[in-house]
């Protein structure tokens, strides 16, 4: 099977939007699930500040550290860290979807217990997708 080797941040060839992924494939038994799939908001960063990041992560966070290793200023530093940090906190993985799920999961507990039939979890869940 051969695989095109493609990155995260990889803009959309067509329009230059982001691109996000939909399926996941097993390369031992070749499962494949298909839908939206959740992105670790680091997984989204380009080269830059992913090298950026691992240097970080190597100096233990010291500015210094930091400041020799990349051959850049303390203020540069300082404004990298913060956009790193606007990137990271500006996921769209928030607290609604993670509720959103927990909804559903409570929904499924109550049909597993006898509380709720097949449909009426099916019409419950079907509308909490749509909120």
């Amino acid at each position: 099977m051969k695989t095109t080797k493609l990155k995260i941040n990889t803009p959309c060839p067509a329009c230059e939007g982001q691109l996000y992924p939909t399926a996941l494939g097993c390369s031992q038994c070749s499962t494949e699930i298909k839908g939206p799939i959740r992105v670790n908001p680091l997984m989204q960063l380009d080269d830059d500040m992913m090298h950026f990041l691992m240097v970080f992560i190597h100096c233990g966070g010291k500015i210094s550290d930091m400041e020799k290793a990349l051959g850049i200023s303390y203020p540069t530093v300082k404004t990298k860290l913060s956009k790193l940090q606007e990137l990271v906190a500006s996921s769209p993985v928030g607290t609604e979807e993670k509720q959103a799920d927990l909804n559903i999961m409570n929904v499924l507990k109550e049909m597993e217990s006898g509380n709720v039939d097949y449909s009426s979890a099916l019409s419950k869940i079907k509308e909490l997708k749509n909120k």
